[in-house]
């Protein structure tokens, strides 16, 4: 649908007794547009491809490891940890992602219970915190990425976002 061949459709509208320094010309101005639609099908395509992904673990290193890690072969995504390159040896994929597992969140009180909710005691001047913020020990999975990549954090962040299950956390983490 969206295939245009622009030098047969440019030869066909234009008649056929024009010189050709004019068909050259008129070659020349329809070259921008060609460029513009090549430019399309390259956005159609990320389209296409951003809405065909899902938040499996296997599609999500997929996604990652193309838009960070330079693998771009859909097949090599499927090896889990580790792909087999034409020299033969096996190489650990730049990004992978790996399940953790979460600890059980602190029982303070049921609501069933109907007790108020006291951590520490009211004369503390200080805040209590069960967790600190910079605590992984909470987390669902680790996406691991290999440092000498050094991807754009945050857009890699919003990347997994877009994608994970509402409700599972992670964090980032680099390797060597």
């Amino acid at each position: 649908m969206f295939s245009v061949n622009w030098q047969i459709l440019n030869r066909q509208l234009l008649p056929s007794f024009i010189g050709e320094k004019l068909r050259a010309y008129a070659f020349a101005m329809i070259k921008p547009l060609e460029q513009l639609h090549a430019a399309f099908m390259r956005f159609r395509d990320e389209r296409i491809t951003e809405t065909n992904q899902t938040g499996q673990v296997i599609c999500l290193e997929y996604l990652l490891n193309k838009k960070f890690g330079g693998i771009d072969n859909k097949a090599l995504a499927y090896k889990p940890a580790t792909y087999f390159h034409p020299g033969g040896d096996a190489r650990v994929l730049p990004i992978y992602i790996e399940q953790t597992e979460p600890l059980i969140r602190p029982y303070l009180y049921n609501s069933a219970e109907e007790k108020p909710l006291t951590v520490g005691n009211n004369t503390e001047l200080f805040e209590t915190y069960l967790v600190r913020n910079d605590d992984n020990s909470f987390d669902d999975f680790n996406v691991n990425y290999l440092a000498s990549t050094q991807p754009d954090i945050t857009y890699m962040r919003s990347l997994i976002n877009k994608y994970k299950i509402p409700g599972f956390t992670f964090k980032i983490v680099s390797y060597e």
